[in-house]
């Protein structure tokens, strides 16, 4: 237990120091104003962390759309009297540009990942409805809105540009792999968008990991646990360079590795 408390502490710690880390730590006090994403606020592991960053480049688009169509709103009242709608709309698809975006299962793109694809239509081609009733009420409380995007959108959002997560090869029907590059944690996330298991690499044996095509080597690594074969997995993972002889060997003899942990998330 020792063990795996201090490599979760010391993987947490190295996402902290990442550009995504950093963003997390400036911005998340945002998440405290909503009910539904207030828990993530204090994430402590790299996997809550990746989720609590998806929420806030989402909660930061959201604003940056809705400050655009309420300054397009009052450039049209004065040029023209009223809220002319479809001018705001024309001006915001020629001139508006999503930083963050993914296309979903039935390729309709996506850019606020905590919304359903109805108002993530709404919000990225009918822009002008959101200065109207009941939509204008999303701008102040959209907490009846919100949806496990998680789960509704996973592997499609997990690859997307939200995350800096590296999508690998390795998966099966229930799951896919991810490498966060940081932490150096290999995420194995399941298709409802939650957390299976988390890998720790380069133990403290390997005092110069080498670095080199590492996502093609975990790859491979990888063949072992989606075989459901754990002596086979963790030869791998020493054949590859991902942990040292010694660690591999003391894994090899216990039953359960710490460095495969399963977490609820």
């Amino acid at each position: 237990m020792a063990n795996y408390l201090f490599q979760t502490w010391r993987e947490s710690r190295r996402f902290l120091t990442s550009k995504d880390g950093i963003f997390f730590t400036q911005h998340k006090h945002r998440l405290l104003k909503y009910p539904s994403f207030s828990h993530l606020f204090s994430a402590n592991s790299v996997f809550s962390m990746v989720k609590a960053v998806i929420i806030l480049r989402g909660l930061i688009q959201k604003d940056t759309i809705e400050n655009y169509l309420t300054h397009q709103a009052n450039i049209s009242i004065k040029e023209y009297g009223r809220i002319k709608h479809h001018w705001i709309r024309e001006q915001y698809l020629q001139h508006s540009t999503m930083t963050f975006q993914f296309s979903d299962a039935s390729n309709q793109t996506i850019i606020l990942p905590f919304f359903n694809r109805a108002l993530n239509y709404i919000y990225h081609q009918e822009p002008d409805k959101l200065l109207d009733y009941p939509y204008n009420q999303l701008e102040a409380e959209f907490t009846a809105s919100v949806i496990d995007g998680f789960e509704q959108f996973n592997w499609q959002l997990f690859s997307s540009n939200f995350t800096s997560l590296i999508t690998l090869n390795q998966q099966d029907r229930s799951a896919k792999a991810y490498f966060e590059p940081y932490s150096r944690t290999i995420l194995i996330i399941n298709h409802q968008g939650r957390l299976d298991v988390s890998i720790s690499i380069f133990d403290r044996h390997l005092q110069n990991p080498n670095l080199n095509d590492l996502n093609n080597r975990i790859d491979r690594a990888l063949k072992g646990y989606f075989l459901v074969n754990r002596e086979q997995f963790i030869k791998d993972c020493e054949r590859e360079g991902l942990l040292s002889s010694v660690y591999a060997a003391k894994m090899l003899k216990i039953q359960n590795a710490p460095f495969i942990r399963r977490e609820s998330e």
